[in-house]
């Protein structure tokens, strides 16, 4: 009996070990609802960020070295290159955009998210009168290894009238 100790304490321990990282379902759900909060707090700091210093200049610390941006009429601009040179040829001082995120979802292993939200977009129209344009937007997110959140696609659509809640 004694032969076999080493080998049934080694089975017990790694049974421990594996034991010991099983989240509980109310420590899973809390995780998530914990990186749901975190990947809302960080579309909102985009958010200020863009109004404050500009979206093209703002987006850039938010994309990920991959990341994919689609608009309406124009081609989808694609990795983190295009967008730290995008500000050098397309001006943001001329209009001003902020969103605010409506709902937001993280998988289970919380490695992806997304959030869905309503924007404003404020500008001036050829004549020179203020005008703003409202729409919804998507973005999809990935927790970085630093625990970051980085946007790798992202676009949205003109709505007539401002997105404020979900019914």
């Amino acid at each position: 009996m004694f032969k076999y100790f080493p080998l049934i304490l080694l089975v017990g321990l790694v049974i421990g070990c594996n034991q010991n990282k099983r989240m509980s379902h109310a420590d899973a759900v809390a995780h998530i609802d914990s990186l749901k909060a975190e990947l809302l707090r960080t579309d909102r700091e985009w958010s200020v960020r863009s109004k404050k210093e500009g979206y093209y200049h703002a987006r850039i610390e938010y994309a990920a070295d991959s990341s994919i941006e689609i608009e309406e009429g124009v081609m989808p601009i694609v990795g983190k290159k295009k967008f730290e040179d995008y500000p050098s040829v397309h001006p943001d001082s001329v209009f001003c955009l902020g969103w605010t995120p409506l709902r937001v979802e993280v998988d289970s292993a919380g490695e992806m998210g997304y959030t869905f939200g309503g924007f404003a977009y404020y500008t001036k129209t050829k004549l020179g009168h203020d005008t703003t344009y409202y729409g919804d937007y998507v973005t999809i997110w990935r927790r970085q290894a630093d625990g970051k959140w980085k946007f790798v696609m992202d676009g949205g659509t003109d709505t007539p009238f401002p997105v404020m809640e979900l019914k």
